[in-house]
């Protein structure tokens, strides 16, 4: 190998740096100005660096800036454009806050945010100000802040270490990864005490404090080497994405920590995240469900330690398992781990019996297992037995002492008629029946209180616990060992059992969902199902808001209450769906509201948001019951992508179709209008001639002419207008009592100039209903049919309308003497712009699609047959409403 091939760029960590690029262009910039403490001047450099970008012509405005009353720094924000602040109440005093939406609005290139880890009042949209940050970047907004060192997560630890001072604010590692650049504002710790004396840092009491407490020269040392120490670890780290070495095999490596709901692993995870940070390492957070029962507390701890670890970077996962260390080696091999990260384990009563957690580790795996030199540290194996055998309430252990004394009173009961030997097999039912539905603890309690009362009260001598003989001693000892046993192997099974139901339950509901997805072709009732599904897993309700193709929202709810008409949560599941995060109930963002919004994405692409509305709020969602929730919402983003595609589909297919009817319309309306124009043209020009308009014979025929001529204009232009309104969907129908009688004879008198020749036969019996419709409408659509009737039958032909009552229905029926229909055409006669091939021209085939229509309108149908002596039949079935009291209106 040559210097050129040894020094050849890693082509993984190449990508993984272009990713990083990408990922930055994607919104905006982060400049974050670092300092070791308050008082060393990162505001001041922020404002310089302000006024730099302003000179260059940039866009600068200071969302919020904390001068502290300095006024070299209050003079350099005068010049700079600021917006002014929101203000909260809260516990009885007015706060000011960055007002982000205000920022958004005005949107500048760049904006200054001090204080990244600031914590926001309760009632703000996020509850620290570093998410109001990243909210900003994601519109495409540059943000200078500041930071100080001791609020970076990561060294979090190594802060309280060398100070001594809790820190509770702190900004997740993650977010400080988005930065462009990361400038170190840095002056010696002698120079910032003497600025503290001048009253440059604090005034008044607020000095003193911190001269006693923070500010010593000890500490600010320890705090100025921390700092610049991880402005190092960032140089190099960018120095090697960009030289794109990724150091051998540490470029390759992925590490593993546990993750329980003990205190201890906020520690392991940050000391996770810094080994994976100086390594270049990617890594993972693991969580185990045992089968353990955690109280309130607990479970709070647990979704604290997750979220940490998931604000750090890591990916995690979760998986269900009795046995921890079988779960650690699988999921490690499962996902190529190649070093796990552990706390030195301490020894517990259980291990004192058997192998440590790292013992089994070493055997089991070959994997390198890092140990953290540091007792405070507890493992994962130690904590999980320790909440076995703590009390996790009274009631488990009240139980046990209560199935001890029924055993010993049944017992007692049986003692005349049984020998002390068979009562010990009735505490030993009473054991395996505890291991059942009890945890370890009070199962170990009940097995001991056992042994306890059947040498107290049944072997001899009773009601001591001395025992005589030496064969009785063994058995008792041999029943407790033996009860210890098979009271932890049923309480193993038992748990096991419910690791497997709990997996069986998540299985099912996934497939049934699925089924639900690929079977079901409407998506209101594919949602309604889903969702009721859903609410048999968790214990709450939920609504999904589906954001369409056209930008329409469409809100599908599998519950009683619709919580989504209300504007406070509405706004929420908005702010979802525009910027494609978790909020509400749960989270940091808007967690004021009642339910938890998750956005639905497919493809980098919001498609929706889905709403859960828990039934208890006093507890957050488990890990596991997170995860399935998380992968249920990742199934529905793909559905409702799919549903877009549709609706996408659809519409071009409905445009195709368009274009096609509009090319139909264009052809049949140019053709059927120009005929009457030319014939009016014509008419128009011949009666010009002045032999003519002096010859009242030869005008009178020509004026005929033209007057049918205009009258079939009138006709076509008139149905193309009517089927305009109609299809519009904007008419509404102007209902009337009416007889159906009159309607018959004003169409009979309406077409009578047009007969020539042909008989219209009227069969209208006395005593028909009337009729509650739009009378302009029906008389449109009956006349259609009439005048259809006319085109197609030959002169003295005879056309017949009757009328007949039916149950709650009047039958108008239109039969000709014509041709018929071709059986084939039938089902097309009523289409928009169709015309029977090979009929005489006229028309444009809008007659009977516009009477079909307004039949329809009114709740009615329409059809058309062929008659069995020749011609047609079109049947009109009209519904007959209450009769209006006649009497009355008079």
């Amino acid at each position: 190998m040559n210097a050129n091939e040894a020094i050849r760029p890693d082509p993984d960590e190449l990508l993984k740096s272009l990713q990083k690029a990408r990922a930055r262009e994607k919104g905006g910039k982060l400049k974050i100005f670092l300092g070791m403490s308050a008082g060393v001047g990162k505001t001041y450099a922020m404002l310089e660096a302000a006024h730099a970008l302003i000179k260059d012509g940039a866009d600068v405005v200071a969302g919020i800036v904390e001068t502290h009353r300095r006024a070299e720094t209050r003079q350099l924000l005068e010049n700079i454009n600021t917006l002014p602040r929101i203000k909260f109440s809260y516990r009885g005093r007015e706060f000011e806050e960055l007002d982000i939406d205000a920022l958004l609005s005005r949107k500048p290139e760049y904006a200054l945010v001090d204080e990244l880890a600031h914590t926001n009042v309760p009632g703000a949209r996020h509850e620290k100000r570093w998410q109001d940050i990243v909210e900003l970047l994601d519109h495409g907004i540059n943000v200078y802040t500041t930071l100080n060192i001791q609020h970076v997560e990561s060294r979090k630890e190594d802060v309280e270490l060398a100070t001594g001072v809790s820190i509770r604010e702190t900004v997740p590692d993650s977010v400080i990864e988005r930065a462009e650049q990361i400038e170190l504002v840095d002056i010696p710790p002698e120079t910032l005490l003497e600025r503290l004396a001048e009253g440059k840092v604090y005034l008044g009491n607020a000095a003193a404090h911190a001269a006693d407490n923070f500010f010593r020269l000890d500490k600010l040392t320890a705090l100025r080497a921390i700092a610049l120490r991880f402005a190092g670890d960032v140089v190099g780290n960018d120095l090697r994405e960009m030289s794109g070495v990724g150091g051998g095999k540490a470029g390759h490596e992925k590490l593993l920590v546990a993750v329980s709901h003990s205190p201890h692993s906020r520690r392991l995870i940050r000391a996770a995240r810094k080994i994976a940070f100086a390594s270049e390492a990617d890594w993972a957070a693991l969580h185990v469900d045992t089968g353990a029962v955690l109280s309130t507390e607990d479970k709070n701890r647990l979704a604290e330690n997750i979220e940490l670890a998931r604000s750090l970077g890591a990916a995690i996962i979760t998986t269900t398992d009795a046995d921890l260390v079988a779960a650690i080696v699988r999921v490690a091999g499962q996902h190529g781990v190649t070093k796990i990260i552990m706390g030195r384990p301490r020894r517990t009563l259980l291990s004192a019996f058997g192998a440590s957690l790292l013992d089994r580790l070493l055997s089991e795996t070959d994997i390198d297992i890092h140990i953290l030199n540091d007792r405070q540290f507890l493992s994962g194996a130690g904590r999980r037995n320790l909440s076995l055998l703590l009390p996790q309430g009274k009631s488990p252990y009240r139980l046990a002492v209560l199935l001890v004394a029924a055993v010993t009173a049944a017992g007692a009961l049986a003692a005349p008629a049984a020998s002390y030997q068979s009562i010990g097999f009735l505490y030993l039912l009473a054991v395996l029946a505890a291991g059942a539905f009890l945890t370890t603890g009070p199962v170990l309690l009940a097995a001991v209180l056992s042994a306890l009362a059947w040498n107290f009260f049944f072997i001899p001598p009773k009601y001591t616990l001395t025992i005589a003989r030496t064969e009785d001693a063994l058995m008792c000892l041999t029943f407790l060992l033996v009860a210890v046993i098979t009271g932890a192997l049923s309480r193993n099974i038992a748990r096991n059992q419910h690791l497997l139901r709990s997996k069986e339950k998540s299985s099912d509901a996934m497939l049934e969902i699925m089924a639900q997805f690929a079977f079901q072709s409407r998506r209101k009732e594919c949602l309604e199902a889903v969702l009721n599904r859903m609410r048999t897993l968790f214990d709450g309700s939920f609504e999904v808001v589906f954001r369409r193709a056209s930008n329409e929202y469409e809100c599908t709810c599998a519950a009683p209450v619709r919580w989504l008409s209300g504007a406070s949560e509405w706004a929420v599941a908005k702010w979802t769906l525009d910027n494609g995060r978790e909020a509400g109930w749960g989270t940091d963002t808007l967690s004021s509201s009642q339910a938890l919004y998750i956005p639905l994405s497919a493809h980098g692409k919001v498609n929706g948001a889905l709403s859960y509305m828990p039934n208890s709020h006093a507890a957050p969602l488990g890990e596991e019951a997170k995860s399935l929730l998380l992968a249920l919402c990742g199934q529905l983003g793909f559905y409702l992508e799919q549903e877009i595609y549709r609706e996408q589909a659809q519409a071009a297919q409905e445009l195709k179709r368009s274009e096609t009817l509009y090319q139909a319309i264009l052809n049949s309306v140019s053709h059927e209008l120009k005929t009457p124009i030319a014939a009016i043209l014509g008419l128009a020009s011949a009666l010009e001639d002045d032999k003519i308009a002096c010859d009242p014979k030869a005008r009178k025929p020509l004026v005929e002419e033209l007057s049918e001529s205009a009258e079939r204009l009138d006709r076509e232009v008139g149905n193309i207008l009517d089927m305009s309104r109609l299809s519009s969907g904007l008419l509404s129908l102007k209902k009337e009592w009416f007889d159906v009688r009159e309607l018959a004879e004003a169409c009979s008198a309406k077409l009578a100039r047009n007969l020539q020749g042909r008989e219209l036969a009227l069969d209208i019996p006395d005593g028909l209903p009337f009729l509650h419709a739009d009378y302009a409408l029906m008389e449109l659509a009956l006349g259609n049919i009439l005048s259809n009737a006319l085109r197609y039958t030959q002169p003295a032909a005879r056309i017949a309308l009757s009328v007949t009552h039916e149950a709650d229905r009047l039958l108008i029926r239109v039969a000709d003497s014509g041709n018929g229909i071709p059986q084939e055409y039938i089902g097309k006669v009523f289409d928009r712009f169709f015309r029977v091939p090979g009929t005489p021209p006229g028309g444009t085939g809008l007659g009977l699609a516009i009477a079909k229509t307004v039949v329809e309108l009114h709740d009615g149908a329409i059809s058309a047959s062929n008659r069995p002596d020749g011609g047609a039949e079109f049947l009109i079935t009209l519904p007959v409403g209450t009769q209006p009291d006649l009497e009355n209106a008079k």
